[in-house]
């Protein structure tokens, strides 16, 4: 799926105004950056679901789903307008460069809170902490296709 077929950018796209051509040819334009971006994500938290072209669509696409038509169309272009760009951004700040990656992983303050977390938890071990990750992980990869289903079929 791509923007130019979720609800919100038609509906956008479909305005009558200049100012409404004008936004949804914004969407446009910033869009394949902000999807190259949140591929990034994955760099940093591997163990998160995939943050990538699909789940932004999506994030728009449910949007418009729980948008009524009539609450839609009282909504003025620049609304619609920052409906798009919460979606398109909502994750952004997960995206981590390696410069700042290092930067935190070398500060005082998370050399702290690494101590602190290991007196606080030095009676697990390691082989209980990767269990209860690997559970983790493996619960997230059961649960997250029967969470999708359930919104993409809610509205047939």
């Amino acid at each position: 799926m791509q923007i130019q077929e979720t609800k919100l950018w038609n509906h956008l796209n479909d305005g009558r105004t200049k100012l409404e051509k004008i936004l949804a040819i914004n969407i446009l334009q910033i869009t394949p950056s902000l999807l190259k971006r949140s591929k990034l994500i994955r760099d940093t938290f591997p163990h998160f679901t995939l943050h990538d072209e699909n789940h932004l669509i999506k994030v728009i696409y449910i949007m418009g789903i729980l948008l009524e038509d009539h609450i839609l169309n009282e909504l003025n272009p620049i609304e619609i307008y920052l409906l798009i760009l919460s979606a398109l951004f909502h994750d952004q700040g997960m995206v981590v460069e390696d410069q700042e990656k290092h930067s935190i992983q070398n500060s005082i303050e998370y050399i702290n809170s690494v101590e602190v977390w290991k007196e606080n938890n030095h009676n697990l071990k390691l082989s209980e902490i990767e269990r209860d990750y690997k559970f983790l992980i493996e619960y997230q990869k059961d649960i997250s296709p029967k969470i999708e289903d359930v919104l993409y079929f809610s509205h047939f």
